[in-house]
């Protein structure tokens, strides 16, 4: 009789751990979801539940704290984003970014 041991060792840990979830009924669809589409569902959470949905795993927390997500929120949100606004955030980007560099 074959092993889980044998299984894992040739196909690997993460294949076999898939494929028993699968067995089991234990599969995260979310996780399967493309990353623009998750955005696109994020939109309609309300902030605070966006807040929660980041402190759910490390997915999550990436794309809750993503420019592609909060330049979206903002652009919902305001009725008009002036070449100004958008010039302060870019700003606020690379002060960021070279804050980040430096420490």
């Amino acid at each position: 009789m074959i092993t889980l041991f044998r299984i894992a060792t040739v196909l690997g840990d993460s294949i076999v751990s898939y494929t028993l979830n699968l067995c089991r009924s234990n599969f995260d669809y979310l996780e399967r979801l493309p990353d623009a589409l998750l955005l696109y569902l994020i939109l309609y959470l309300d902030l605070e539940d966006v807040a929660q949905l980041s402190q759910t795993s490390r997915r999550f927390e990436k794309l809750c704290s993503s420019d592609a997500l909060w330049e979206r929120i903002v652009e919902n949100s305001c009725d008009t984003i002036t070449p100004e606004m958008r010039a302060l955030s870019k700003e606020l980007t690379d002060l960021q970014d070279y804050t980040d560099y430096i420490t």
